[in-house]
């Protein structure tokens, strides 16, 4: 039996997208809060593959007009929660970098037999 796609079933199908973009991205924003990056990879990609999807249904004239909005109010959302993980990624990356240089700065001083004692090292820094 061939299957046909009427806009009566097309439209329950976006809502179901819809809705799960919609929980991608809140599975999205409590893996960044778990900073369990391997699920925000894994749900972004998802939620991104969800996003082109329904575009192309919108495209196609195949999803109710009031996906559109809600598509591009999901789009903004998942934007903005893609730039607040890459912010913090960047600001993790500055943090690992300085605690490398003051690592290698304290073996420094120890190659030299340097004192390097809990007096020597400044806290503030």
């Amino acid at each position: 039996m061939a299957s046909s796609t009427t806009p009566f079933e097309t439209a329950p199908l976006a809502w179901a997208k819809l809705t799960r973009l919609r929980d991608l991205s809140r599975l999205i924003l409590a893996a960044a809060t778990e900073d369990d990056i391997e699920a925000v990879e894994r749900f972004s990609a998802e939620s991104e593959a969800m996003i082109e999807a329904l575009r192309n249904d919108l495209d196609a004239g195949s999803a109710p007009a009031e996906a559109k909005e809600l598509l591009a109010e999901v789009t903004a959302m998942h934007r903005r929660i893609s730039n607040e993980l890459e912010e913090r990624l960047l600001a993790t990356a500055k943090e690992l970098a300085a605690l490398r240089s003051h690592r290698h700065h304290l073996r420094t001083l120890r190659l030299h037999g340097t004192d390097c004692g809990p007096a020597r090292i400044d806290r503030r820094s």
